[in-house]
This record gives C-alpha cells, structure tokens and sequence, in this order.
C-alpha cells in the first residue's frame, strides 16, 4: 500500500510539473524537411549540404550594409538598406529562424534583378500589429496574401522560415507550424506567373536575395542556403 501511495504522489507531480513547465518549441531538422520535399532536385539520392552563413562575419554577403551587424551569432538589420547574399542563384533553398520587435517589419526577398529590390519577389516576414490583411507575414509582394494562417511573435519567440526558390516558383513554409510538423504537409506555393500577373510586372529569371528591414529592428540566426 506504502508504496502505491509513494507512486501516486510521484506521478501526480511528474504531471504537475508538465503543465507547469513552459513549452519548448522544437524546430523539425532541416535534412528532415529536405528530405520530405518533392523538389525538381529531390530524385537525388544524397542531397547538397547545406552551409550556414552570417554566423560569424560578413563574408556571405555581397554588399556589407552599415545598418546590418553581427553580434553573438545573431544577424541584426535595422531600417535601411537590404543586405545581398552572395551565390544564392538557381534553385537553392534558404532556411533560418527570425526575430523582431514590436516595430518589426521585413521580408526575404529573392528574383531581385541586379539587386532591385522594388521588382524582387517579397515574402514578408514580420508585421506584428498587422490585420491578417494581404500584407501580412507570408504574402508576396503585399498583393498575395498566404492561403495559411502565419503565428505571429509577439512574446519574442524565435520563429523558423525555409523557403524554396525553384525554376516555376517559390514555396515557403508557413512560419513556427514546422515545430512538430513535416514541413512538406504545409507549404504554400506561389508560381511565377502568377505572382507576376498579381504584381503587375515580370518576375526576373534570375536575380539577388537577400533581406530587407523595413521598419524597427530584426535578428536572424541559423541562417543556412542550400544550391541544388
């Protein structure tokens, strides 16, 4: 009897503690979600590796922008001018986690011919005091809005992005629903075409990313690119 009482009283405060204890968001692996996607490379056996930039220095990036720094790991922009990646051309896919401040705004931008970033494919990251309207975190160039409901951070999570740059088009996957998830089960996928008949101009056949902050303060880190 003792002893199914000490079992009781162990159990009960094993379950305590788990609901007290706060959640831990867990980020799926990147070589798991790699390996789940059915990409126009994905009939390879062994995938590229994925190298990870903007750790340390700034050597990853085609033009150092004075209001782009490194501090700990971690990439800050605040607003200013867009910071370039170097060699992230074909189809390749970036994957990161962000943060930002109350004020954050941002985007990855990708297709940016000759670094113009006001004809790139835009995919916005943060708008935190957004009304879930076309020009909130997913939509393209602020005309499409995503076909998925994006977790907005308001309590200074760290959110995860990957997103896909492929020869017809881009596929993203929709923010912190990676944490537990196949990435694979909730991308949302924007043609080419179809993004430039929405933003009125042609999407370049080729051109830069990179990131843009466009108000307040953003931090990246675990910044990898893979080239197909």
């Amino acid at each position: 009897m003792k002893k199914i009482f000490v079992f009781s009283v162990v159990a009960a405060a094993s379950m305590l503690f788990a609901f007290a204890a706060p959640k831990k968001e867990v980020f799926v692996k990147e070589a798991q979600v790699l390996s789940k996607v059915d990409s126009a490379k994905s009939n390879s056996k062994k995938w590229p590796s994925s190298v990870v930039i903007f750790k340390d220095d700034m050597s990853a990036a085609k033009s150092a922008q004075k209001n782009w720094t490194i501090e700990r790991g971690e990439l800050k922009g605040a607003e200013g001018a867009p910071l370039v990646i170097k060699n992230a051309k074909g189809v390749y896919a970036i994957s990161l986690e962000f943060n930002a401040d109350e004020a954050g705004e941002g985007c990855i931008f990708v297709r940016a011919p000759k670094g113009d970033v006001s004809k790139a494919v835009r995919i916005k990251l943060c708008q935190l005091n957004s009304d879930k309207g076309e020009t909130s975190i997913g939509s393209i160039n602020g005309v499409i809005k995503p076909g998925n409901k994006f977790n907005e951070t308001k309590d200074g999570r760290w959110s995860r992005i990957m997103i896909f740059v492929e020869e017809n088009g881009v596929r993203v996957t929709p923010n912190t629903n990676l944490c537990g998830h196949y990435a694979d089960r909730n991308f949302l996928t924007y043609k080419w075409e179809d993004i430039s008949k929405k933003s009125g101009y042609e999407v370049a056949g080729e051109g830069e990313a990179g990131f843009l902050c466009e108000k307040g303060n953003l931090k990246f880190k675990n910044i990898t690119i893979t080239v197909f």
